[in-house]
This record gives C-alpha cells, structure tokens and sequence, in this order.
C-alpha cells in the first residue's frame, strides 16, 4: 500500500453550523469565538470551529438530508473568550469531572474502539496515536472497563501502527471481531481526550479524496463546505460521497459522517 499523504486545507472562508431550531447562544454582536457553544445538535452541544461573525442562516445538503445551518465567517484569528490552560497529567483528573466527561460509559462492561478500513481514519489514527491510547488505558485503569480495538482483518497499516505501542499498554486488546460492547469512534476518543485535558475542542476531520487516480487524504475544518475544499484543489467535477451520494450541487456540508469523496 502507498503511504497514505497528508494535505491540510484549514482556511475554510465560511463555516456552516448544523441546527434544529433558531435557539443559539450567540452574542448580541454576532462576533463568535473559537470553542463558543453554539447550540444543542439532536444530542449533542456544538462548538465552534473558528472564531469570526455570523454570516446568517441557510441551508445546505448533508450525508442525512438537506438541513439548516448557522454560516459563520472566518476571521482566521482563532481568538478564545478567555484563555485556556490545559492540564499536564489526565490520570490526576478528578473522579467527578471524569465522570462527566465520560457519562456515555460509565455503565459499559465492554468498550469497542471501532476503526474502519479507510485511508482517513488510518491517519487518522496514526496522527493521535499517543493520545488515543492514552485515554483508552485511563479509562481500563480508572473504571476497570475490558478495552477492545476492532480491527478490519485486512487493515494492515493500522495493525502496524498499535503494534508498536501496545506493549506500552497491555490491557488495550487488538480484535478483529466486534462482539459485545459499547462503540466508540476515534473522533470520539480524541474528543474525550481534549476534553480531559481541557484543551481547545477538536477543529478538524480526516477526508480521503480520490480523484484522477490519486488518494489523498485532507485534514479541513469539521462543518466546511466541499465545494470551498475541491475550489482549492482545482476540481470543479460533480462528486459522489461514501460512494452512495451522487451530488448535482457540491455545496455539502462536510462533518464526520463524511469518510470518502469520489471525483469520477
């Protein structure tokens, strides 16, 4: 296999926010901050990837179906309300604030890493290596949970990878058979480690892209557009997404649903 490349497209012009309803926590200004909370998405809070002014609402198609979305317009300055400080050791984490962190969890026996055969999340893998497992073995160490990564039998690579760290962390097992547990993705690892050590929320996704018969893989800002992204790359084709969506409008919101992106 080639080694999987690396290319960073991070000034995204506009952001595009997905929201249910028009009950935003913005500024009367309409300045946003990097890390500003921005709503309460189907679940799950929502934060903002940059720092900049609201554009205003819209709409715009997704990997679910054509959804609103707050457009904010990057100021590519990154500013934070208030500084953050971000904590050396996470097993010195207070119980309480693990407990917080770590909610979705706390009742499983069986925790399942689920990491799919595809260019992007191998990087990404690789790309958070230290981090990933080091919060998958604070999780084992401090709620005694069993710890599985399941692999696709044919994901060398990723093997590869964990099989030069895991003697470092023998309670961490390698499957490649899903069974019981409670599944986690690796961008919920890695969210689960920012949080933890309190640092800046996680800005980015991995996206591979194939086109002219070339893969590389992107690292861009979560809720961009594609259409900005293949701008970039000189690609104005019509592009097909996970291999089940085929676009006539490339203006689609890119988030982590979004693993492939094929320009035939």
């Amino acid at each position: 296999m080639k080694e999987l490349i690396l290319e960073k497209y991070l000034t995204c012009d506009y952001i595009y926010i997905p929201i249910q309803n028009e009950e935003l926590n913005i500024r009367e200004t309409k300045e946003v901050y990097k890390c500003d909370l921005i709503t309460n998405y189907k679940g799950e809070n929502i934060y903002s990837p940059v720092s900049g002014k609201i554009y205003g609402i819209g709409k715009i198609n997704t990997t679910r179906k054509e959804e609103n979305v707050l457009v904010l317009i990057n100021d590519f300055k990154d500013k934070t309300e208030k500084k953050i400080i971000s904590k050396e050791n996470i097993y010195k984490v207070d119980k309480i604030l693990l407990d917080k962190i770590l909610y979705k969890i706390k009742l499983e026996k069986q925790i399942n890493l689920i990491i799919p055969n595809i260019p992007n999340h191998t990087l990404l893998l690789k790309d958070n290596i230290n981090e990933i497992l080091e919060t998958l073995n604070l999780i084992e160490e401090k709620y005694k949970k069993e710890i599985k990564i399941i692999l696709n039998k044919n994901d060398i690579v990723s093997y590869q990878t964990l099989f030069s760290y895991l003697g470092t962390y023998p309670n961490i097992t390698i499957s490649f058979e899903k069974g019981d547990g409670f599944s986690l993705t690796l961008y919920d690892i890695i969210d689960f480690y920012n949080e933890i050590k309190n640092k800046v929320k996680r800005d980015f996704i991995y996206i591979t892209l194939s086109y002219n018969n070339e893969t590389k893989i992107i690292k861009t800002k979560r809720y961009s557009n594609l259409k900005e992204i293949l701008d970039n790359f000189d690609c104005d084709k019509e592009a097909v997404i996970n291999k089940k969506i085929k676009l006539t409008d490339n203006n689609f919101l890119l988030d982590e649903t979004v693993n492939l992106i094929t320009i035939n």
